[in-house]
This record gives C-alpha cells, structure tokens and sequence, in this order.
C-alpha cells in the first residue's frame, strides 16, 4: 500500500481553505485547523484532521451551525456554563 505525504503548510493551508469554505472567519479557520492539526501531530488521530469529513457533513445537515455564538448561561469563580448554541 502506497501513501502520501503532505507538509504541515499544505494541510494547514488545505483546512483552512475549507473552513473558510464552510463559512467560518478566517480567524475561526485558523483556529479550528491549529486545533486539529496539534491533536494530529500528538498522535491524538480521532481528533485530528480525519475529522474533516464529518464536521462538513454536519454542517450540511443542520446539526453544526456555522455562525453559532457561545454564551456563558452560568459562571461561579472557578467554573463555568456554556452553551454552543451547535457551534
């Protein structure tokens, strides 16, 4: 079995490209990609760029919203509440 190889610039240019395509800021493609390609060089697989495929399909049907804003609904001195609002 052959495979390919492809330096950290092209997949992090790759999934930023198409996060931005999804309809994420630059500023939110950025981060989602560094996320995913650190989970990737941590070995962490399951969290890493594969996830690709399942976050366009999610937002294609409705379950991720692109344009979702967090908000605190709970907060204590040590701890907080968030709701994604499927962000």
């Amino acid at each position: 079995m052959s495979s390919i190889k492809y330096t950290y610039q092209q997949l992090k240019r790759f999934c930023t490209d198409a996060f931005i395509k999804f309809g994420f800021t630059k500023e939110q493609a950025a981060q989602i990609t560094d996320v995913l390609l650190l989970a990737d060089l941590y070995g962490v697989k399951s969290h890493g760029t594969q996830r690709l495929i399942r976050y366009q399909k999610s937002i294609e049907n409705g379950s991720v919203k692109v344009n979702a804003q967090p908000e605190i609904v709970f907060e204590t001195p040590v701890s907080a509440v968030i709701d994604g609002h499927s962000g």
